[in-house]
């Protein structure tokens, strides 16, 4: 071997060496397995309970918007009604100890941003019905509805 065969072949055994070394210590510096596992059930739990809380404000908002189109026992309201009560169980389940207040404040910013949405619609159509068509009169009652439930909510 010449001396720079040798060279070589020093330096990729000490880095490889170095690579070795690193690799054990930072496996010893790893929270153990069941640590990890723990921590990242928590997050998909959250984020669970986060798309949950999300989904039922979604739906009470859209429960009041069919209420101001549908009775109260059309099969449509009654749907919203049962979809709502199986998110809130398994909210429920998922978090036990889950507090009201986090939904009542996600349900509260929906309806908000619903009634913006609804708002600029209104306006829109303003430009292109009279005030008594009924498309205004149904968008009008909703966006009263709207603000009705969420002074319920506050």
């Amino acid at each position: 071997m010449n001396s720079k065969q040798l060279v070589v072949l020093t330096g990729s055994v000490a880095l490889v060496s170095a690579g070795a070394i690193t690799g054990v210590q930072s496996f010893k510096n790893e929270a153990p397995v069941t640590e990890i596992n723990a921590n990242y059930e928590e997050r998909v739990r959250q984020a669970t309970a986060t798309a949950l809380t999300q989904r039922i404000a979604q739906v009470e908002v859209e429960k009041v918007l069919q209420g101001e189109i549908f009775m109260e026992d059309a099969p449509v309201i009654t749907q919203l009604k049962e979809q709502q009560s199986s998110l809130e169980k398994r909210l429920t389940q998922l978090q036990p100890d889950s507090s009201q207040s986090a939904i009542v404040v996600v349900t509260a910013s929906a309806i908000e941003s619903k009634i913006a949405d609804l708002e600029v619609l209104y306006a829109q159509d303003q430009a292109k019905f009279s005030d008594s068509h009924p498309a205004l009169q149904v968008r009008k009652a909703q966006i009263e509805a709207l603000r009705q439930r969420l002074t319920t909510l506050q």
